[in-house]
This record gives C-alpha cells, sequence and structure tokens, in this order.
C-alpha cells in the first residue's frame, strides 16, 4: 500500500457542495411506517424531527420531495424504509438544535451509484438496516455517523443505536466512519465487500459483539476509539491491507484481528 492510500481519510461532502443533483423523491406514510422513495436521477435530502413526533424531509440542490422543497409527516412512530435507486444520492438523517431525531426502526438501501448517507445526532430504538450499495457495483459510497458537526453545542446528542446496526457497502471504494460521539447497545455488523475500502472509528462504544468484514482489495481499518463489552473480529479478506490505531480498547472480551499485512499501533 503506498503513502497516498496510507494517509487516506474519510470525507463526507456536505449537501452543499454537491452540484448537478435533481429529481424528484417520494414520500408518504403507510400506517405507521415512513416510506421515501428516491427516482434514479441524484437526490438530496434531509430528515429530521422538527416537533413532536413531526418529521420533516427538506430537499436541496434542486431535488424536490412530493413535488416541492419540503414536506412533513406526522406520527412516523414505527420504521423509516428509504430506497434511493439510481443517480449519486444524498440522505442526512439529523437532529435539530434541543431536539433528537428518533425513529424506531430503520432500513435504508442507497441504491446504485456514488452515494452519502449520514446518522448525525439521531437514536434508533430499533434495530438499523443499511445497504449502501450492491456487490457488482464500483461506485464510491460514504457512511458517516456521529454527532452532527455543524452543531457547536459540546452536549448536542450523541448518535445513539439501541439495537443492532448492519452495514453492507458492496463493491467499490468505500468508506465508514464513526466519529465522536457513536453508541450501539446491540452488535454491530460491517461487510465492505470489494474494493479499497477504509474504516475509521473515532469514538464508539458497543455493548455487544463487534464484527467487521473488510471483503478483497488494499483496505484500511482504525478501530482505535473502539470500546466493545463483546468479542471482536475484524477480518480483512484478501489484499493488502493496514490496521492503523491503538488496540488497547478493542474489547473488553476477545478481539481477533485477520489476515493483515500490516498492523502500525
Amino acid at each position: 500500500m503506498n503513502a497516498r492510500n496510507e494517509t487516506r481519510k474519510l470525507a463526507f461532502e456536505q449537501c452543499e457542495n454537491r452540484e448537478m443533483m435533481a429529481g424528484n423523491v417520494a414520500a408518504a406514510m403507510y400506517g405507521d411506517q415512513l416510506v421515501i422513495q428516491g427516482d434514479n436521477q441524484s437526490n438530496s435530502i434531509e430528515v429530521s424531527e422538527i416537533g413532536n413526533n413531526v418529521v420533516q424531509i427538506k430537499a436541496a440542490n434542486g431535488t424536490t420531495v412530493n413535488g416541492a422543497t419540503t414536506a412533513y409527516f406526522f406520527n412516523p412512530s414505527d420504521k423509516i424504509n428509504a430506497f434511493m435507486n439510481g443517480g449519486d444520492d444524498m440522505l442526512i438523517i439529523h437532529n435539530n438544535p434541543g431536539r433528537t431525531t428518533t425513529f424506531n426502526n430503520v432500513y435504508i438501501n442507497m441504491g446504485s451509484g456514488r452515494d452519502q448517507l449520514a446518522f448525525w445526532g439521531t437514536s434508533i430504538f430499533g434495530n438499523a438496516t443499511v445497504v449502501m450499495g450492491a456487490e457488482w457495483e464500483n461506485d464510491a459510497d460514504y457512511l458517516d455517523i456521529g454527532k452532527h458537526p455543524l452543531d457547536p453545542n459540546p452536549n448536542s446528542p450523541q448518535a445513539n443505536f439501541w439495537a443492532n446496526l448492519d452495514v453492507k457497502t458492496g463493491g467499490g471504494d468505500d468508506s465508514i466512519a464513526f466519529r465522536e460521539k457513536t453508541n450501539v447497545f446491540g452488535n454491530v455488523s460491517l461487510r465492505t465487500g470489494a474494493g479499497k475500502d477504509s474504516v475509521r472509528i473515532d469514538q464508539m462504544y458497543a455493548a455487544r459483539d463487534f464484527f467487521a468484514d473488510l471483503g478483497s482489495g488494499d483496505d484500511q481499518m482504525n478501530a482505535g476509539g473502539l470500546y466493545a463489552r463483546g468479542n471482536v473480529w475484524i477480518d480483512a479478506g484478501y489484499g493488502y491491507d493496514l490496521y492503523l490505531g491503538s488496540m488497547n480498547y478493542l474489547s473488553w472480551n476477545k478481539a481477533t484481528l485477520s489476515r493483515f499485512e500490516r498492523i502500525n499501533r
């Protein structure tokens, strides 16, 4: 792995920096479930809770939601299902000042394209499943989880997952960042598929087991900020793979790193 790849950093582009996004996102309530359906253009939306049981979907960069710039939904208490489909999509689920955005269960499929997804200052009380792309695609996807990076309040809400977190990024050179104040109270499962993938954990508390399969390709893993109470198993897969960061706090039980060519502590 060359010096450029060794210093590869995760980056999440802000909504205002993305250009040429458009299309329409359809959103509707089905019982207690909020269903979001993108088209095959590059959609950009933000989802947040703005009042008691009031969720706002705000479109950006030329995208519309139900033909408008903003849509509101009441009492989506059960689940959010998002299918963004084709295009280079961006979906941000975030808190607002003084208010945490909460859902019971989350299923998000970003579809094909160079997609970006963020959970900032959110609480998911049930299982959260994230599919960033298919195994056959070569687009680079980005997943960013933590406190809201634009919220100056040091006590701003954490990103809390109260059950299991399951992430699959598919093919392509994908990046995952768990920044400060990320808590998962169930099991964590990460599968990044083929490609030169990066996973960085700045601060995560995992109450149960942590599993990561980095797939084939020259991957990079930094789990120096992981504090797991269960077992930790990280498999680098085939390729010239690099582990960075401390291993002192990986697990209170057993931690296994498998098939890394280099381990820099």
